[in-house]
């Protein structure tokens, strides 16, 4: 199952974090769907996802969000969202 993993940083330090499963569709759609529950868990507002955000979590399964992203003041540098499947490899 495909998750998405929103972590809160501040001075390089974990501040926050919240674990999100998501269906396996698009990109943009498991980004969406992600952001609205785990923004929603972690008391945020949800920031402006934009063409850079989709193209990074397209490409390498993860993005980050800055302070300018959000319509409100937030208390981190960066918000880290990235997309991970955490089915058990098996090792042979």
């Amino acid at each position: 199952m495909l998750k998405l993993w929103i972590r809160l940083i501040r001075d390089n330090k974990l501040t926050g974090q919240y674990t999100v499963p998501v269906k396996a569709a698009s990109a943009a759609d498991m980004l969406a769907e992600g952001l609205r529950e785990g923004c929603y868990g972690l008391d945020l507002a949800q920031p402006m996802v934009q063409e850079k955000h989709l193209k990074d979590i397209r490409q390498y399964g993860f993005t980050r969000f800055l302070p300018e992203s959000f319509m409100e003041d937030v208390s981190f540098d960066r918000m880290e969202v990235r997309i991970f499947d955490d089915k058990q490899k098996n090792k042979k």
